[in-house]
């Protein structure tokens, strides 16, 4: 019996961890994926037509926002959570940003390209294969 009752324990707490986990779909609209003092981070799903290549490009975008009335020192890294592994989540790592942020102001990647901080490629459907995309995150924010 305590056999039983053990097993039945272990099967709600996996089935917990598994089906409780949320359910995050990155669409072409901007989404509010973290908050900190007065610093709103959104996230959005863009795709960019690249010289040369057949297929446009899938990027995660985003836009950084201080509502503030003081400019904000910000470093974070910018990853991509793939059910293989995550991407940029490292600190130091190649994904670990610095990036000023004017008081009252709002900042935006996009497919110019000017804002590297602010963009990160998912996948290159030009290629075989690659990871399965869960989400973007945001790890190590120091906000200041």
């Amino acid at each position: 019996m305590k056999k039983i009752a053990l097993l039945g324990l272990f099967f709600l707490l996996f089935s917990q961890i598994t089906f409780g986990q949320s359910n995050f779909e990155l669409t072409s609209d901007w989404k509010l994926i973290e908050s900190k003092n007065d610093v709103n981070f959104y996230v959005k799903r863009a795709e960019c037509k690249i010289e040369g290549l057949e297929k446009p490009l899938v990027y995660a975008f985003m836009k950084v926002e201080n509502l503030s009335s003081t400019d904000k020192y910000l470093t974070y890294n910018f990853g991509l959570q793939y059910f293989e592994g995550c991407s940029g989540c490292a600190e130091g790592y190649e994904f670990y940003y610095n990036l000023t942020i004017p008081a009252n102001s709002v900042i935006e990647g996009d497919c110019s390209f000017n804002k590297s901080e602010l963009i990160r490629l998912i996948y290159n459907p030009n290629l075989a294969g690659g990871w399965k995309f869960i989400q973007p995150v945001i790890n190590n924010l120091i906000v200041e």
